[in-house]
């Protein structure tokens, strides 16, 4: 039969150990530094505050680190990570996970899979890893990078306002086919104050997004870093994003792609 089994483990500032069964758990620390593992089973397992070590282990887990600078493994299945408050290292694994940082300066792994990171508020260090990921750094300055697969490497958070003001992010898709998006059907980002630095661009394999049409930007050229810029009316154009180590790069050229 398809049983939770819930336990909740202390009442106190303890400084514990848990394991669940092969059954799907509810497996809830509270106050204390926890060590929490999962076995098998579709697992739903929640640190509370401390500084937690949590391990959903097989099954398709959801893990909460809770408050506290966490450690989170969810092992094999597609699993959802909430990292919380805190500067939290969250590990994908094998499955199709989903991982949000929360608040803090997290970093954050997706493991084998295709999977959805987010890094939210802070200063987020993401890594796709294998996979067709889909990576989101969030407010903060970011470090994103997408690893093995096709990719797409968004360093800032699209529900904001004004997203990527004030924010210098860094974004790199390592192999395969990868879009660095820069841009909305509805908003620019990077406009204002803040830029994205792209560190590995292939024009041969990868693209580029602009919220807009073409004649909006223009890109100079200065040793070996290629600089896109929104123009501005009647005063300086926008920085948005620099491509590292391409000069030969075009706005008329298919790798360019505006929304």
């Amino acid at each position: 039969p398809n049983t939770t089994v819930d336990l909740t483990f202390s009442t106190g500032p303890l400084n514990d150990l848990y394991f669940g069964t092969p059954q799907a758990d509810a497996l809830n620390g509270l106050t204390g530094n926890d060590s929490i593992f999962g076995l098998d089973g579709n697992d739903n397992i929640g640190g509370d505050d401390g500084n937690d070590s949590l391990l959903g282990n097989a099954g398709n887990d959801f893990i909460d680190g809770g408050n506290g600078d966490d450690v989170v493994y969810a092992g094999k299945g597609n699993d959802g990570i909430l990292g919380a408050n805190g500067n939290d290292s969250l590990y994908g694994n094998k499955g199709f996970d989903v991982v949000l940082g929360g608040d803090g300066n997290d970093l954050i792994f997706g493991g084998k899979g295709d999977d959805s990171l987010g890094g939210d508020a802070g200063d987020d260090s993401i890594f796709g890893q294998l996979g067709n990921d889909y990576l989101l750094g969030g407010s903060g300055n970011d470090a994103v990078s997408g690893g093995e697969g096709d990719d797409t490497v968004v360093g800032i958070d699209p529900g904001a306002t004004n997203p990527g003001v004030g924010e210098f992010d860094t974004l790199t898709g390592g192999a395969g086919n990868d879009r660095f998006l820069l841009g909305d059907s509805d908003k620019i980002y990077y406009s204002g104050d803040g830029n994205a630095a792209i560190s590995d661009f292939n024009s041969g394999e990868d693209a580029i997004v602009l919220s807009g049409v073409k004649a909006n930007y223009s890109l100079s050229v200065s040793g070996n870093v290629t600089s896109i810029f929104l123009k501005k009316t009647g005063q300086s154009d926008d920085l948005i994003a620099t491509v590292q180590g391409v000069t030969d790069l075009n706005l008329d050229r298919p790798y360019f792609t505006f929304i």
